[in-house]
């Protein structure tokens, strides 16, 4: 048996001329939404500049692409940036200080060194480990 594979399955089809029915749904909103204005408002000068915003993002939704993605994709992601919470982590940055041997190692007589004497090197020794 022999099947038939779809072979351009990511372009979508043309439905209405060389529009696909999301574009052809987005250049058809942004056309009514003009003619609402054209109608809501009296004077057609006043109205002229809100159809243009409505024409122009109606076909900027449809035929512009962001990163080869439609538009709409970039709208939906910044509304879900947006709308959704959002945790914000801090870590305090510890400064590493260049601490040089020569400045800082205490310099001790290992013939003299005996019980509380040691104890005290060594934890010196384990504190300036934990520093660096």
């Amino acid at each position: 048996m022999n099947f038939q594979v779809p072979q351009f399955i990511e372009i979508e089809s043309k439905i209405f001329g060389p529009l696909s029915f999301p574009q052809f749904i987005y250049v058809v909103g942004g056309v009514a939404i003009a003619f609402l204005f054209y109608v809501a408002i009296p004077f057609f000068y006043i109205a002229l500049i809100p159809m243009i915003i409505s024409v122009l993002s109606g076909a900027a939704l449809a035929f512009y692409k962001v990163n080869d993605r439609s538009l709409i994709f970039l709208v939906q992601s910044m509304i879900k940036y947006y709308a959704g919470s959002k945790l914000y982590l801090w870590k305090k940055d510890v400064a590493k200080k260049d601490v040089s041997v020569s400045e800082k190692t205490p310099t001790v007589d290992p013939k003299k060194i005996y019980g509380d004497k040691l104890h005290e090197l060594s934890w010196s020794l384990d504190v300036k480990e934990n520093i660096k």
